[in-house]
């Protein structure tokens, strides 16, 4: 069976397909929330990817950069500032993409709200899908910073240890 779908309003609508909570003959019932959360948290990994990119590129070019300056510099201290500099780099970025996501809440869901009562969705359940949309973005961000600070931080504390 072939499904044509549609985006509207935050969610896949699909053509030819039974009515929610009956399975197509070949594949599993998946409840509605379930299907919208997993488009929110790809959607949301596809919105920060980005953002994701320039983090870790920051951190891997500051982790080479460092390496290079203690191995040239023959000091045990020079390496672990570079983990400074990335947790910094890592707090920098955690601030701006606040910036986003307060962004995102005040300016884009009341449109993305208006836009749903348009093509005369239901508000609660436009709602429902941009918080879902926030919040699987945060969980990105939240995942990245816990990655990268943490590397700066292991960097900054043990990185002396390398070169010893």
């Amino acid at each position: 069976m072939e499904l044509v779908g549609q985006f509207r309003a935050g969610c896949w609508e699909v053509d030819n397909m039974e009515k929610p909570g009956e399975a197509a003959p070949n594949e599993p019932a998946v409840p509605d929330n379930e299907r919208a959360s997993r488009i929110a948290m790809v959607l949301g990994k596809h919105l920060t990817r980005r953002y994701r990119r320039i983090l870790y590129a920051i951190t891997g070019f500051l982790v080479a950069i460092g390496l290079l300056h203690g191995y040239l510099a023959q000091s045990p201290s020079a390496f672990p500032r570079y983990g400074a500099i990335i947790a910094l780099a890592t707090f920098w970025h955690a601030h701006v993409q606040q910036r986003y996501l307060s962004m995102m809440q005040h300016d884009a869901e009341p449109v993305g709200r208006e836009v749903g009562r348009q093509l005369g969705k239901d508000p609660a359940r436009t709602t429902a899908h941009l918080e879902r949309l926030r919040s699987s973005i945060q969980r990105s961000f939240n995942t990245d910073y816990l990655i990268c600070g943490s590397i700066g931080a292991i960097v900054w504390g043990f990185g002396d240890l390398l070169f010893v």
